[in-house]
């Protein structure tokens, strides 16, 4: 009884599928080794057919490879939920003296190949190239847990290391081998937070009771009856229930209220790239490394990923692993990828379901002169985030007010404001040493000494200023505390938005009676994005980290950022604004949408936006009569699986858009092109069988032009098309 009591117990134990999936399997699943030896050769003898007697004899030409492939595959459940793989190929070449391999015709040559043949296979040929690669991944098993068994995520690594011979000249002349590395971390977890609600018998009550049904005219009618019908006794000794009551009802609807948001999730990933040049040493007998007094070389820290960059460049400097040549130019570069996404799902109530997505992705990328110490590292890259820029979305397209916006207006204004911070930072700073300043005429006396901005002070349409003042108006800021880094931190990442509302018939049941479905819709995608950016050439940052760059028009220090920017874009869209899709109970079809697209592009090399809005209406209809050849007497024939109906379509669309383009020293805006178009297209099409179609279609698109280098036009299209398939 005690042991049947402890096994009911284990049962029931929270813990116990846990307990299940993290026993450990001592040996890996599988170990696959393989070797593949390719050999060709090919040899020509050729003879002169008209000087037979002669004592002349054209030399043997011959063609031959040599190469051994060697292969590892490692898979290693170590326990249910971590998986292991590793895999590698070295490809090697071996070398063969060049002489003919032919016994007969030249035996001692070929003696000398064997030997030398043989050797090479003792020591596994020259390595050419190497290929590693090494996969973990861990389901972490929170799911496995009753309490968490609502969270499912899920971490992976993956590293890939390579290692390719370089080019030998001879023995005085050696460029060196290629490594590189690359290393991935990605992190994923859902939230089913719907499973969490309902561990809760009241609110998986509310849930169920919440949960969306389509309403017909008949349960319309049904629901109607059921609130009519009288209310039961409650007998003695049964619990009394509160569905009827008022504030019992008002409690279901706030909790399902506040459990509007029914999934999440998240994720993460950060890759980094290392690709260095000129590394002296080979790769040896075990797997992509090759021993030394310092251990292995470049080690498995950098084999698995786990090290590489400046850090690692200047520890394979320091252990003498590369060739310091000043001949040698291609540099080390190093890349990294950040990107964070995250979704959630949001129903506040029946009918409504809102999905909010944000991304944020930033790519950096350093190219390092290790051989030169004196150069600087140079770095560059893009950057992209989801945010939400409605305080600008409308207004600026009129042409009664001369394209006049307020939003321009406020980015003038944050100039200013912007400008005279980024002065503010630099009062009672000193002046860099080093770099430019020892090349210029007045860098020995300024190298250390108090700015004075009467020598060079920062331009108020310089990126520094620009972009803060450009990100303060558009998407939303003071200007007074905005952040003057141009690339926002993950922090600063807002959603974006998709709703649906099908829920008009359960609100208004008398609606049921003209319409099946019926759904409104609406969505917004809004994206701020610095499409390139890569270090001034002459940047050098004082004691404090302040950045000066050389002024070339008056050769003396001036404030800068490191960065070099020259475009930055907001996307911005409601696709749509405001839709509309229902079908009629007689089958007809509507949609009609509403949507605005807004493009602003701020250019720092014209000091100029750019200005693109399109404002489109959408309204389509559809319908379908079935069976169309009874109702007009034509033969079905003898084809049952085609359905003879009329498809008939009809879309009409309005599309306005336009080009601003608005200068910033002059304060000045104007249209530069834009046209409005109306567009009809209608067309029926009919099946008379599998292999003949029928359609009758007609096209008309009106454009009228915004300015006036160019005409209107018309254009129409119409006919009918008959179309016949031989295709079985």
């Amino acid at each position: 009884a005690g042991n049947r009591s402890n096994s009911n117990n284990n049962s029931k134990s929270p813990f116990k599928k846990l307990k299940d999936d993290m026993q450990l399997n001592w040996l890996p699943n599988n170990i696959s080794l393989g070797l593949q030896v390719n050999r060709t050769y090919f040899e020509e003898q050729l003879r002169n057919i008209e000087a037979v007697e002669s004592d002349y004899t054209i030399p043997v030409s011959y063609t031959k490879t040599f190469t051994m492939l060697r292969q590892t595959n490692i898979a290693w459940d170590l326990t249910k939920s971590i998986r292991l793989n590793f895999q590698s190929a070295t490809n090697s070449r071996i070398d063969e003296p060049d002489v003919p391999v032919n016994k007969y015709l030249y035996p001692d040559e070929y003696e000398r190949w064997r030997d030398t043949i043989w050797t090479q296979l003792w020591k596994l040929g020259t390595p050419v190239d190497y290929n590693q690669t090494f996969d973990a991944s861990w389901n972490i098993p929170l799911n496995k847990i009753s309490y968490t068994d609502w969270i499912t995520a899920s971490a992976k690594y993956h590293a890939n290391y390579q290692w390719n011979r370089g080019t030998w000249i001879d023995e005085n002349t050696n460029t060196g081998n290629i490594i590189q590395n690359n290393s991935q971390l990605q992190f994923d977890g859902r939230f089913n937070l719907e499973t969490l609600y309902n561990k809760s018998k009241f609110l998986k009550k509310v849930n169920d009771k919440f949960r969306s049904k389509r309403v017909t005219p008949s349960n319309s009618n049904t629901r109607k009856n059921r609130a009519e019908r009288p209310q039961r006794e409650v007998k003695k000794g049964e619990k009394k229930s509160y569905d009827n009551e008022g504030w019992y009802k008002a409690l279901q609807v706030t909790s399902r209220i506040l459990m509007m948001v029914r999934s999440a999730q998240i994720g993460y990933k950060q890759t980094r790239d290392t690709y260095l040049p000129y590394f002296q040493s080979d790769i040896g007998d075990f797997y992509g490394q090759s021993n030394s007094d310092d251990g292995l070389v470049p080690g498995l820290g950098f084999a698995f990923g786990f090290e590489g960059g400046e850090s690692f460049t200047r520890k394979a400097q320091q252990n003498h692993w590369l060739i310091m040549n000043d001949s040698l130019t291609s540099p080390a570069v190093y890349n990294l990828t950040k990107d964070l996404n995250y979704s959630a799902t949001l129903e506040p109530w029946t009918g409504l379901k809102i999905t909010l997505n944000g991304t944020w992705r930033h790519n950096e990328q350093e190219s390092n002169q290790f051989m030169a110490p004196e150069l600087p590292i140079r770095r560059s890259g893009s950057f992209q985030m989801t945010t939400i820029a409605l305080g600008s979305t409308f207004g600026g397209s009129d042409p009664g007010d001369n394209y006049s916006s307020r939003v321009f207006d406020e980015f003038l204004a944050n100039r200013e404001v912007i400008y005279a911070r980024l002065l503010s930072r630099y009062e009672g700073s000193k002046y860099p040493i080093g770099g430019f300043m020892k090349t210029i005429e007045k860098g020995d006396m300024l190298a250390g000494m108090p700015y004075n901005p009467d020598l060079g002070a920062s331009r108020i349409n310089t990126s520094d200023v620009l972009v803060p003042a450009f990100f303060a108006a558009y998407v939303g800021g003071d200007a007074k505390s905005v952040s003057l880094n141009p690339i926002p931190s993950m922090w600063k990442l807002l959603p974006n938005w998709r709703m649906t509302y099908d829920g008009l018939l359960q609100l208004f049941p008398k609606l049921a009676k003209w319409f099946k479905t019926l759904q409104l819709s609406h969505a917004y995608n809004c994206t701020y994005a610095i499409g390139n950016y890569q270090t001034y050439t002459n940047f050098l940052r004082n004691e404090q980290g302040l950045g000066y760059v050389l002024d070339v028009a008056n050769d003396c220090p001036m404030p800068s950022s490191e960065f070099d920017i020259g475009t930055v874009t907001l996307n911005e869209s409601f696709q749509p604004l405001l839709g509309l899709n229902a079908t009629l109970n007689n089958g007809l079809t509507l949609k009609s949408e509403y949507a605005h697209i807004r493009s602003v592009s701020l250019s720092m090399s014209s000091a100029q936006i750019t200005e693109n809005v399109s404002k489109n209406f959408t309204f389509g209809t559809g319908y379908k009569i079935a069976d169309f050849n009874t109702k007009i007497g034509l033969p079905g024939g003898k084809q049952k699986d085609v359905k003879h109906d009329l498809n008939m379509k009809l879309d009409v669309t309005y599309k306005s858009q336009m080009a601003l383009l608005r200068k910033i020293n002059d304060a000045f805006s104007q249209a530069t092109s834009g046209n409005t178009a109306w567009t009809i297209k209608f067309s029926a099409d009919y099946q008379f069988s599998k292999a003949l179609q029928f359609k009758l279609y007609y096209d008309r698109q009106m454009n009228t032009p915004l300015i006036s280098t160019s005409y209107p036009t018309v254009n129409s299209d119409f006919g009918m098309t008959l179309s016949f398939s031989l295709t079985r």
